[in-house]
Formats: C-alpha cells, sequence, structure tokens
C-alpha cells in the first residue's frame, strides 16, 4: 500500500501505524495555524533552556508540557473535524459545547505550560539580570 493510498481497513503492520500518524502530524502543521504557532514556541523555549543552561529535570519539564500542549491541539483538531463531519455544515449546541470544551483543553494545557515556563525560566532570568 502507498504512502497516501486511501485504506480503508486495519493496519496490518506497526509501519503502517507510524506513517499514519506521522500523516497527521504532518497534516495538523499544514492545516492548523495554531499547531505551527505552538510548535514555534516549543521551539524556542527549547532553544532559549539550552541557553539559559537550564538542568536536566527543569529540560524534560519544558519537554513534556511543550508535547502536552502539541497533543491538546491534535486531541482539538481531530474533535473539530469529527464534530464538523457529523454536524454537515449545521449548526448544533452539541456540537458548539464540544468544539468549545476541545478548545478549552487547549488553553487550559498551554496554561499549564506558561507556569511550568516561569517555573524553569523566572529565576534563571532574574539571576542573569542580577550579573549584569
Amino acid at each position: 500500500m502507498g504512502w497516501n493510498a486511501k485504506q480503508t481497513n486495519k493496519n496490518r503492520h506497526w509501519l503502517q501505524s507510524f506513517r499514519h500518524a506521522c500523516d497527521g502530524v504532518i497534516s495538523l502543521l499544514r492545516r492548523e495555524r495554531n499547531a505551527r504557532f505552538e510548535l514555534g514556541w516549543a521551539v524556542f523555549t527549547v532553544l532559549l533552556g539550552i541557553l539559559l543552561d537550564i538542568d536536566v529535570w527543569r529540560f524534560l519539564l519544558l519537554l513534556g508540557v511543550s508535547l502536552l500542549v502539541f497533543v491538546a491541539e491534535a486531541f482539538n483538531t481531530a474533535i473539530e473535524a469529527a464534530v464538523d463531519l457529523s454536524c454537515g455544515g449545521k449548526y448544533s449546541d452539541l456540537a458548539h459545547f464540544a468544539k468549545d470544551t476541545a478548545a478549552a483543553g487547549v488553553l487550559l494545557s498551554a496554561l499549564i505550560a506558561v507556569l511550568a515556563g516561569i517555573y524553569i525560566f523566572l529565576p534563571r532570568l532574574l539571576e542573569l539580570f542580577r550579573n549584569i
């Protein structure tokens, strides 16, 4: 089966599952501006962590919360697509609730990431500015 073939049956090999997951990440980044924005912030914070020489545990926390936001965005996008598909373009209060709740998951995960960023970076940045 080719890379972009339309598959309707179950994956026969773990590599098929891996390819579909990679396709999902690529589609997410191509279609969703917010996913690109969140990935950009993740890259920025990782580079800042390297520049500020944060310890390995804080670095792992930084990677974890960055991935948390990205995963939340992936779930949000999947939920929005499924809701749109099921509604056929018609408005539904329940669909509106589902989409808003999924978006709230992204917002809450981003808040966790911001708090973790403050915990990780603020002491190091204050220390640097005191030494200037």
